[in-house]
């Protein structure tokens, strides 16, 4: 068969870039989302995010990521058509440029409510632990100035905050714990188990 009835013609290639360039507007469009979402999420200043929101951020973020590497095979095929020409290299400029900053500002967002969040979350079990011992609401108590010594490593820590701990396997973890001084909840000293929420058992069994 000639060959040439397998080329296409003119208007075949105008139709498919047509169709590529209305494709790399669509993820113009996405970045330009991504960027509105970031910025949302950054107008609340020093609010931490939830719990949730950092949640949809992440699965925001792997989307997103997917972008760059949807564009760059999008814009070969119009570069195979039209060339590469410096209007199209400014296209991959332009792209890449905005791509990069809002991928680097999701990136310090999401260290900055982590930090936040584990900061939370210490703050709680510190609380829950003058909560139950005393008995009282936490509003009333008095926070304690005695630094936390770590059961297993003695440094200043507590036992859940332990890198040698979080190092362990779970089997292992919970070994350690039932020869220990220590909830098996919330891996603080001086009270039983049954006196805590549920909720705190995954400090104990997380394989993180």
């Amino acid at each position: 068969m000639d060959k040439k009835l397998l080329s296409n013609t003119p208007e075949d290639d105008d139709a498919q870039l047509n169709t590529f360039k209305k494709r790399r507007a669509g993820h113009k469009g996405k970045v330009t989302i991504f960027k509105n979402y970031i910025e949302s999420l950054n107008s609340k200043k020093k609010i931490a995010l939830t719990e949730l929101e950092i949640l949809q951020l992440k699965k925001s973020f792997e989307v997103y990521k997917t972008l760059e590497h949807d564009f760059d095979v999008n814009q070969t095929l119009i570069e195979d058509i039209v060339g590469v020409s410096d209007e199209q290299l400014k296209e991959r400029e332009q792209f890449d440029s905005e791509y990069q900053n809002q991928l680097a500002l999701a990136m310090q967002l999401m260290r900055d409510n982590r930090a936040d969040l584990l900061q939370t979350l210490e703050e709680k079990h510190k609380q829950n632990h003058v909560d139950i011992k005393s008995n009282k609401p936490a509003q009333n108590q008095t926070s304690t100035s005695r630094s936390p010594s770590c059961p297993l490593c003695k440094a200043q820590h507590y036992l859940f905050s332990c890198p040698d701990f979080k190092q362990m396997t779970v089997e292992k973890r919970i070994e350690k714990v039932s020869k220990m001084n220590v909830c098996s909840n919330c891996l603080y000293p001086g009270h039983e188990k049954e006196n805590m929420s549920w909720r705190y058992m995954q400090i104990l069994f997380s394989k993180t």
